[in-house]
């Protein structure tokens, strides 16, 4: 089971996630995001406890955020990102050490000092 919330502050959308994150769920985690993106200048994906993850959230993820970014967006993750997760994209080959290659200055979520500190 997956556990999504979206919720607002001070108008930033607030996208939780937690459960699985898996191919299993990816159509209504990939509704969710689009949501997030559409509805809002600014994403922060908050993370909660995290059952299982695959390379389909990964990917769902990058996409969500080139939208973002194409739309002159922001999207991020927030302050805690579990080790779970960063264990599951450093495996999958995810980590860069320059930003997104979209340019425009934008910050890819992949970035060593995007989840790293």
């Amino acid at each position: 089971m997956i556990d999504i919330r979206l919720s607002e502050l001070e108008g930033i959308g607030i996208i939780a996630l937690g459960g699985e994150l898996t191919i299993a769920h990816a159509q209504e985690l990939r509704t969710s995001l689009k949501e997030a993106v559409d509805g809002y200048r600014s994403v922060v994906v908050q993370f909660g406890d995290i059952a299982d993850i695959d390379l389909s959230c990964l990917q769902l993820l990058c996409s969500a955020h080139k939208s973002a970014v194409k739309q002159e967006k922001a999207f991020a993750f927030g302050e805690h990102v579990p080790a779970i997760f960063t264990q599951v994209f450093a495996d999958a080959g995810f980590i860069r050490d320059t930003g997104c290659s979209l340019g425009s200055g934008a910050t890819c979520l992949w970035a060593k000092e995007a989840t790293h500190g």
